[in-house]
Formats: structure tokens, C-alpha cells, sequence
């Protein structure tokens, strides 16, 4: 995991959030087949947080990553099991939310996912309505971290 920035706020499902994370970190986990790295980032970027997940896995052919950028649901590829929903609902996830999703993927080399997300200026409400994850935990140990703030509280 790289992180190289200091605390970043952004409004967001945390819920939601875990979901897509979750899945897109399974997806790079199976096309790794046994073997290869994962890399986890989270960067600021401006008034943008990205976060990126980037394998070294099997990748994509060019026709199946321009399907799998517009969205297509019940694409799955070289899965035994799979439904094919979850890039398109992570895509949507991440629109919802002001933010961008991003894919590149080569045969033989790998794939990156970047989620670009709107920074959110700190909170005028109180406290008890912000979320937080381990990040934020490990932030109370004076490292930097993801907050999260309750898209419709």
C-alpha cells in the first residue's frame, strides 16, 4: 500500500465505497492466477483523491477493455464465476459520487483501476456524522488517511 498524501476527505457511501474497493482488489486478486503483485495507492492529486489498484496479472485484450469501459454489464472475463457487475456498478458508485473511474489493462502485463474522487472541504457538521474506516484508525496514530464523509446523512 502507498500512500502519499495527508489526511483527504471526500463525500461518499462508505458502505458502498468498501464494495467497490473490495471487488475491484478480487478482480485484481484472480487475474493474478497464483502468481504476480498487487499494488494499492491512494494519491492527492490537485482537488482530487486517486485511488489505484494495479496488477500484474493476465490483463485484457483491447475488445474486451472497451466493453468492460463503457460499462457493459454481464461481462466477465476468464472467470469461472462472475456476474459482470462489478465494474459497471463501481463505475456508477464513483459518478454518483462527482468522481471518475478509470481502466487500463494490457495481455500479459497487467491492469490498473484508478478511482478519481472530488476532495471535500472539512465538515461544518458535527462529528458523530463522519465515518470512518482502519484508515482513519491508523491516522489516529499520526499517519495520514482517507476520511469519510456520509454522502446523504
Amino acid at each position: 500500500f502507498s500512500q502519499h498524501s495527508s489526511l483527504l476527505r471526500t463525500k461518499l457511501d462508505p458502505t458502498d465505497f468498501s464494495a467497490v474497493i473490495s471487488n475491484l482488489i478480487h478482480n485484481a486478486f484472480e487475474a493474478l492466477n497464483k502468481r504476480g503483485s498487487i499494488e494499492i495507492s491512494l494519491n492527492e492529486n490537485g482537488d482530487d483523491i486517486v485511488v489505484g489498484i494495479k496488477d500484474t496479472g493476465r490483463g485484457m485484450p483491447t475488445h474486451i477493455l472497451d466493453s468492460v469501459r463503457m460499462g457493459q454489464i454481464g461481462l466477465s472475463y476468464m472467470k469461472a464465476e462472475g456476474s459482470g457487475l462489478g465494474i459497471p456498478h463501481a463505475k456508477k458508485s464513483v459518478e454518483a459520487w462527482g468522481g471518475s473511474l478509470r481502466i487500463e489493462s494490457q495481455v500479459n502485463i497487467g491492469t490498473v483501476v484508478e478511482l478519481t474522487l472530488p476532495v471535500a472541504r472539512p465538515p461544518s457538521q458535527p462529528a458523530s456524522r463522519l465515518v470512518g474506516t482502519r484508515i482513519s484508525e491508523r491516522r489516529r496514530m499520526e499517519q495520514p488517511g482517507l476520511q469519510f464523509i456520509e454522502q446523504n446523512p
